[in-house]
């Protein structure tokens, strides 16, 4: 059956969401967007792109290496009513296809994190290739997760050609679709190989993209040749298919003001989407941004501020102001540690980026600045998923719910706890698998007192437990081979 998500904005069964923005806000950032696109353009860096660009009608100017780009409005407007409004992301089998319907809400991973809490030592080190299988298992076996977003990154292999490596672990230790960033087009195409060896051929991929490709915009308004090159190479493949991910940054690399930075970050989502549409019409994009501010007072740039959730509810509400698929960071947290501050940081934007009604909200187990993985995080990550879940879905009005005939019937000053109505709807309430609602005689006697060590057990049990669809011995061989050919061609290239 068809994964789907709980849904947010909606009031046909009582789900709760945060407006934020009226229409005609959303409208004027739209209208300044297609300015910015008309009067002052996007910086290429690309040929390939820049030919893209002028055989469609936009205005190309070459300066020196780069090209400015001037789109009309009316091609933009064009891009968004070609990208797909509904998606379904496959997996490996349909059982872990996952519709993305224009409320669903769902969260995941960040992306290629580059350190880690090594679960032993309880140390910080670099990430591995072995760390992203094991985050891959873990990922596999939790069902809020729907879509694995790259959670670390292969360090432990030869400079740029991680992300193959990352390919290589994530595909065969879960069935989930998978978003990865390539970083060029030569590792796309080596990684559209592995994917579609799991499947069976490119033909069978066309038919089940298992992954979809990152892309990061840089800012202001400039697309640089790998990532406009990846953007092209993408809508290409058959059934391929792009995250657009600009990384602003408010007071450096876009306006200072949130308004400012709302509409730089929109265009550059955008700017993405449009390049990919002229590649080839229908191609899968979604919309969204990492967006946040740069600290003035430390030079850092903060991924638990309140500015980054406000950032990724605007992207949330432009993309659902043009109807499509959004993805958006929340739920991080820049605390070194596991503690009282990665809980406030985490919770609060998360929960303002599932109130805001975006598909995906991805940063779960990201800490100290999107740069480290916790699985203890990740484990207690997915329990606030599941509170922020129980509360979009919002208090259901009717009568069963209002329940005024239970309560004449038990009358005043009765008790509930007997009734038939109390049993029927009492497991819709939360209950905690990790954190402890216990009385204290009761936590006093348990084993293991502590948050963080349940949550470190509890993700060792699932690695250690979790078996993922088996990879055949043909597939593993021919990714094998598919990866010494791409090392051979990557030395070639030196």
């Amino acid at each position: 059956m068809l994964k789907r998500g709980p849904r947010s904005n909606t009031s046909t069964n009582g789900g709760w969401g945060l407006q934020a923005f009226s229409d005609d806000d959303l409208e004027t950032v739209h209208y300044a967007s297609l300015e910015l696109f008309e009067d002052v353009g996007i910086k290429i860096e690309s040929k390939l792109a820049a030919d893209v660009y002028d055989g469609s009608g936009c205005k190309v100017e070459k300066i020196g290496r780069h090209w400015i780009v001037k789109v009309p409005g009316y091609i933009v407007e064009d891009c968004i009513r070609s990208t797909p409004k509904h998606v379904v992301l496959k997996g490996k089998s349909a059982e872990y296809d996952y519709s993305v319907d224009p409320r669903s809400v769902s969260f995941t991973t960040f992306g290629e994190l580059i350190k880690i809490i090594d679960p032993e030592t309880r140390k910080i080190r670099q990430t591995t290739q072995k760390d992203l299988a094991n985050i891959a298992r873990l990922c596999d076996s939790i069902d809020e997760i729907k879509i694995i977003h790259r959670p670390v990154a292969s360090l432990d292999k030869p400079l740029g050609t991680h992300p193959v490596y990352n390919a290589q672990a994530l595909f065969a230790n879960s069935s989930k679709h998978i978003n990865i960033g390539p970083i060029n087009t030569l590792n796309l195409q080596t990684i559209a190989k592995i994917a579609a060896a799991h499947l069976g051929g490119m033909d069978k991929f066309a038919e089940r993209p298992i992954f979809t490709t990152i892309i990061c915009p840089s800012s202001p308004l400039h697309l640089e040749k790998n990532a406009a090159d990846m953007i092209v190479a993408s809508a290409k493949i058959p059934g391929g298919g792009i995250v657009s991910h600009p990384v602003p940054l408010a007071g450096a690399t876009n306006p200072m003001t949130l308004a400012g930075t709302m509409v730089n970050q929109n265009v550059e989502a955008l700017n993405a989407l449009v390049l990919a549409q002229l590649t080839r019409k229908g191609t899968r994009v979604m919309f969204g941004t990492v967006g946040t501010i740069m600290d003035m007072r430390t030079g850092t740039t903060p991924f638990g501020a309140p500015e980054l959730g406000m950032l990724s509810v605007a992207a949330a509400k432009m993309a659902r102001y043009y109807g499509l698929p959004s993805i958006i960071p929340g739920s991080h947290s820049d605390s070194k540690v596991l503690d009282a501050q990665v809980g406030y940081e985490a919770a609060i934007t998360g929960l303002l980026g599932a109130l805001a009604g975006a598909n995906f909200v991805y940063g779960l187990g990201a800490f100290e600045d999107a740069l480290a993985f916790d699985y203890a995080k990740l484990m207690m990550d997915v329990e606030m998923v599941k509170m922020v879940l129980r509360i979009i879905g919002g208090i259901k009005m009717d009568e069963d719910h209002m329940a005024v005939d239970v309560t004449r019937q038990v009358g005043p000053g009765g008790g509930f706890i007997a009734e038939e109505h109390t049993y029927k709807h009492m497991r819709n309430c939360f209950q905690p698998s990790l954190f402890d609602r216990n009385v204290r005689n009761t936590w006093e006697d348990l084993e293991v007192k502590d948050l963080n060590e349940r949550a470190y057990l509890a993700a060792k049990k699932r690695i250690e437990t979790h078996v993922p669809a088996p990879v055949a011995e043909e597939t593993e061989k021919e990714v094998s081979e598919i990866i010494e050919e791409y090392l051979s061609e990557k030395s070639q290239m030196k």
